[in-house]
C-alpha cells in the first residue's frame, strides 16, 4: 500500500484531494492535532462550539483510502474509508486546545 501524510493547511481549506496513484490501499494520515488547530484562525474558540466541514475526495486513484489519526488528540467518528471515486464529508469540531473530532456526515459518488 501507499502512505500519505496530510498537511494541516490543506485540511482546514475544506477540501482534501487524494489524487496520487496508489500501489495498493492508501493510508492517509491526518496531521498532529496541534498542527491542525494552529492552522485555524487565532479567533477560533477552543470550547467545542467551532466546527467546519472537510471533504476528502478520492479522485479515482483506483484504491480505497483510509484516514488515520496523527495522534491521540484527534478522534474519527464513523467510517474512515473513502472508496475510489467517492467524496466523504466530515464535520470537524475543535473540542479544546489539544482535541478535535471528525464526525462522518456521509459520502457521494463522483
Amino acid at each position: 500500500g501507499t502512505t500519505q501524510t496530510l498537511i494541516a493547511a490543506n485540511l482546514v481549506s475544506g477540501v482534501v484531494l487524494l489524487n496520487a496513484g496508489a500501489s495498493g490501499p492508501l493510508t492517509a494520515t491526518l496531521p498532529k492535532t496541534g498542527d491542525i488547530i494552529a492552522a485555524l484562525p487565532a479567533s477560533v474558540p477552543l470550547d467545542g462550539t467551532y466546527h467546519e466541514r472537510i471533504t476528502f475526495v478520492n479522485n479515482g486513484i483506483g484504491q480505497p483510502a483510509t484516514l488515520v489519526v496523527g495522534d491521540g488528540g484527534t478522534t474519527i467518528i464513523g467510517p474512515a474509508i473513502i472508496g475510489s471515486n467517492v467524496a466523504r464529508t466530515y464535520l470537524m469540531r475543535v473540542l479544546g486546545s489539544a482535541s478535535i473530532s471528525l464526525q462522518n456526515l456521509g459520502q457521494l459518488p463522483l
